[in-house]
């Protein structure tokens, strides 16, 4: 079971009442909540006293900052106790604390585990791949971290989460595209679209959809869309994929073809 959260904001859940604690609006718990979002991104690795501190506090340490720390991770210990969290831990382990947790235990690492199995079956069974799909993206609440986003501290691996989120929505098209949902595929490419302007890969699976669909003249103009925007902001041109794709579609070729199910 799922004991604490990072997939928006940093949570611990307390099981036995169906309900999180340490949640943002709780102004007391702010600094806990930072701590334990801080030893998160270190999970079942040592995280430095020093390290943990200036994530916390920056350049404005405590004068007994090890003591602060200690204290900090007193109360933490405290409240995954009272949660109930009896899978995840503290470890005091030189030079500093190490967060003892089962992958079944996070969020974001059961969301990388239903999108590891999704993948590996999307081709073989598709319908099946699709539930993983919507199961692992159920589980975002927000962006990842939410407050500690832009922290230091968290920036690698918000960047890292918020990436394979991306590649869970695309993962979740291409099941639609393979099982002949285009019109459920195009629908989930819109918002994936407005938000990553200029990445390719949605684009290229709307040109898909659009052209099963027997929109030829739209899927083309996905692609000039994107060619424009892509030369207007970054100064540009598409990939060799997207340009062989326009040409495929142009001349109707039969790789755009529906996939054959084994």
């Amino acid at each position: 079971m799922v004991e604490v959260r990072v997939l928006g904001a940093v949570e611990i859940v307390a099981n036995s009442q169906s309900r999180s604690v340490l949640h943002q609006p709780v102004a007391r718990a702010a600094r806990v909540r930072r701590l334990l979002a801080v030893l998160v991104t270190a999970a079942n690795s040592v995280a430095s006293v020093d390290w943990i501190a200036d994530s916390l506090w920056g350049d404005d340490l405590p004068s007994l900052t090890e003591g602060a720390v200690q204290n900090l991770v007193s109360r933490l210990r405290a409240t995954l106790r009272a949660a109930g969290c009896d899978g995840v831990s503290i470890v005091t382990r030189p030079p500093g604390y190490c967060l003892e947790m089962p992958r079944s235990a996070l969020d974001a690492s059961l969301f990388e585990d239903l999108l590891s199995r999704a993948q590996a079956m999307m081709t073989t069974a598709p319908v099946q791949a699709a539930g993983l799909l919507d199961n692992a993206l159920s589980l975002w609440r927000g962006s990842a971290y939410a407050e500690f986003a832009d922290e230091e501290f968290a920036r690698a691996e918000v960047a890292r989460l918020s990436e394979l989120r991306i590649t869970a929505e695309e993962e979740r098209v291409e099941v639609d595209l393979i099982l002949g949902r285009v019109d459920s595929a195009a629908s989930r490419l819109q918002p994936l679209i407005a938000q990553h302007p200029l990445r390719e890969r949605p684009h290229a699976q709307l040109m898909l959809a659009k052209h099963r669909a027997g929109q030829t003249g739209d899927a083309l103009e996905v692609y000039q869309r994107l060619r424009h925007r892509l030369h207007e902001e970054l100064g540009i041109d598409p990939s060799a994929m997207m340009s062989t794709l326009q040409s495929a579609v142009l001349s109707g070729a039969p790789i755009l073809d529906h996939p054959t199910l084994q």
